[in-house]
């Protein structure tokens, strides 16, 4: 890779981990913040509905604008709406100033979800090289846990100082953030129509094509729901030997593991294996064989190591699919189709929350899940043999 390039590449890494840090500054202390400034448990559940009903809304909106006016444009008012969105929460004071908060963070996770990934890969051109997108993805989620872990890390502790500092604090990362966007080149505006009305024969082939992603992600969404959201009294069913130290022990375990699987993928890049849609199979199918284990043990420590290496492996699958989803998308729309992507992955969520909501011990609800996906990664691996043997059997 030549240097202006690898230059480019870096910038964008470093990008988006301070997009997603300054967002994850505020993830160890929001909720409490919230409950000190007299909102109650009621509003915080009008709130995140809110923020959902933005999300959905405006997934697709965003998108086609990024590849309508330009990408660069849209992380532009990523940034700017997030800065607003942070300095509403951090004035606080009225339950009005939380909802324009929410919905304007929301509103910048749209316009980044589907610009970034667009932007990045024609900027960077991440297609002119074998191996160079799947380096990309891989070291932007190891380095995205990092942030994660380092941030939210940071953001507790000056919470210890005052609730609404990290606020500040994440409003300072995204100026940061603002600059290096300003320093970067900007791209062209495209005109996805095929995107958003399939109606010629070439779309509709695209679509076929895109369907199966389509599906993975609903997927994917349907069966982390648990893992995301009640891990803690998952662990916490094991005894009172599960307090927040061990807890924040076991967040930290599963961000480095990922990190070090992130890692090792990016170093492997270039490798044939690594790039094939087998792998990626591979991998979910993995994850959904350690789902099931990790449901059925009865130790906390053999949990914690099952838990790590489940999020890790996941982590992985989910960016291999990723670049696979990318290879397929033409340039010019693919804000459009990410973003599009993305909204259908959240009717998983809504549906897997849902089913949430009936359970109320965490043991059966993960015990629930875990056998979906074991019969999921039954199904897959059968496909799989198939897919070999017929392969093999027309090339013999």
């Amino acid at each position: 890779m030549n240097t202006v390039l690898k230059n480019s590449f870096t910038r964008f890494l470093i990008m988006d981990a301070l997009f997603e840090g300054g967002r994850m500054f505020v993830g160890a202390i929001s909720i409490a913040y919230l409950l000190q400034s007299n909102i109650n448990l009621k509003q915080i559940a009008i709130l995140k509905s809110i923020q959902a009903l933005t999300i959905i809304l405006g997934e697709i909106p965003t998108g086609v604008l990024a590849d309508l006016f330009g990408r660069k444009r849209s992380l532009e008012l990523a940034v700017f709406t997030s800065i607003i969105g942070f300095f509403l929460y951090y004035s606080g004071g009225h339950f009005a100033f939380f909802i324009a908060g929410e919905i304007l963070t929301a509103i910048g996770l749209c316009f980044w979800s589907g610009a970034y990934e667009a932007f990045a890969i024609d900027r960077v051109r991440l297609e002119s090289e074998p191996g160079l997108l799947d380096r990309f993805f891989h070291l932007n989620q190891a380095i995205n846990s990092a942030a994660v872990l380092f941030f939210g890390g940071l953001g507790g502790y000056i919470g210890g100082v005052k609730l609404n500092f990290p606020y500040i604090a994440a409003i300072i990362v995204f100026i940061i953030l603002a600059v290096l966007l300003y320093q970067t080149d900007r791209d062209y505006p495209r005109k996805p129509i095929a995107a958003i009305a399939p109606s010629t024969s070439k779309s509709n082939k695209l679509w076929s094509k895109l369907l199966p992603y389509f599906l993975a992600n609903v997927g994917i969404q349907l069966l982390i729901q648990p893992m995301l959201h009640y891990w803690q009294p998952y662990f916490q069913t094991f005894g009172n030997q599960i307090g927040p130290k061990e807890l924040g022990w076991i967040f930290s375990s599963y961000c480095g593991l990922s990190i070090i699987f992130g890692m090792v993928y990016a170093r492997y890049s270039k490798q044939k294996c690594v790039q094939s849609y087998q792998m990626t199979v591979i991998l979910f199918l993995c994850s959904s064989l350690i789902y099931y284990v990790f449901s059925i043990v009865k130790t906390w420590q053999v949990g914690v190591i099952l838990f790590a290496l489940l999020q890790a492996t996941l982590s992985v699958a989910r960016t291999s699919l990723g670049a696979r989803l990318n290879e397929k998308i033409p340039t010019a729309f693919r804000a459009s189709v990410l973003s599009m992507v993305s909204l259908f992955s959240r009717f998983g969520m809504i549906g897997s929350l849902a089913v949430l909501s009936k359970f109320t011990d965490p043991v059966y609800m993960f015990l629930f899940f875990s056998e979906i996906s074991l019969t999921i990664m039954i199904v897959g691996l059968c496909v799989l043999i198939i897919f070999i043997a017929f392969r093999k059997k027309c090339y013999a």
